[in-house]
């Protein structure tokens, strides 16, 4: 779907209808996606069903279905007749076999799932309860034994885990149990999701400082020297630059511990910054 039809339709017919939650840019891009699924599969339904290996193109294309027009339908068949649209199915198909641990989830999206479970219990389910529901029947078995494998390594993990489990973050349980996230998703989130708009990232900008503050923690003590060293190193390159920390920065800086090394050298000073930065690079010429 052309993006500026699509955009032309969501400011005059689904905005009205609708109430989102969150901000437009990204309830746009839900409902961009959400169609964008929905007409893929309508659209392969629709070629398994009128395609015929025994008629020509141009015989395939008089037969238009009822509520298409002859030049949506003429333009549809060319697009399936091409080469390259043929390619990519096959290698489509072959990527959907190699999907050993099928799912239980149904067309339900997972957010609603989760609205569902949160409403249920009186908690907020995180990314392995939601993996465990969306993998077991009805009746309670596994849809299959590998799936069964990693269920209940997911659950073992939850029960020995000292950790808020609801929190979503890449070293949770499922991110532990099987590791890294694809760019373009993040597993048992639905629609949407990916690891540059789920997880918590630190923008550092020189002149424009912003910390983002979401659902992963920082609990590990390597972490946190790490953030340290990090805000000390940016105090440095801040006071080298501007001759002192600029005032609407100041407080960031002062809930940042320093590290024994800055507590036994003191503050750091202009002329420590330039002379440190000079030294690292003998060829500068002040």
């Amino acid at each position: 779907m052309p993006k500026s039809y699509f955009n032309d339709c969501f400011n005059k017919i689904i905005k009205s209808h609708f109430c989102f939650m969150n901000i437009e840019e990204v309830a746009r891009e839900y409902v961009y996606r959400s169609i964008a699924k929905k007409w893929a599969t309508s659209r392969q339904k629709l070629w398994d069903e009128f395609k015929d290996p025994l008629k020509t193109k141009d015989e395939i294309m008089d037969n238009f279905p009822v509520g298409i027009t002859r030049d949506q339908w003429t333009f549809f068949v060319n697009y399936r007749s091409k080469e390259e649209t043929q390619n990519m199915c096959k290698r489509n198909a072959e990527n959907r076999k190699k999907q050993t641990v099928p799912h239980t989830g149904g067309s339900k999206p997972n957010s609603r799932r989760r609205a569902e479970m949160m409403a249920e219990t009186g908690r907020k389910p995180g990314r392995a309860q939601l993996y465990l529901v969306t993998h077991t029947k009805k009746d309670g078995s596994y849809v299959n034994e590998e799936a069964k494998e990693i269920c209940e390594k997911i659950e073992l993990a939850v029960s020995e885990s000292t950790v808020d489990e609801s929190e979503i973050s890449p070293n949770d349980v499922v991110g532990k149990k099987l590791g890294k996230e694809h760019p373009g998703r993040v597993r048992c989130l639905g629609l949407g999701a990916t690891p540059s708009n789920t997880f918590r990232e630190t923008n550092l900008r020189p002149g424009n400082i912003r910390i983002v503050s979401n659902n992963v923690g920082c609990s590990s003590s390597g972490c946190q020297e790490k953030y340290n060293q990090l805000m000390n190193t940016l105090k440095a390159y801040m006071i080298m630059k501007e001759g002192s920390i600029p005032e609407q920065f100041v407080g960031i800086f002062a809930s940042t511990p320093t590290t024994p090394r800055d507590a036994a050298s003191g503050p750091v000073s202009p002329t420590d910054a330039r002379r440190s930065s000079g030294a690292s690079n003998p060829c500068d010429i002040h």
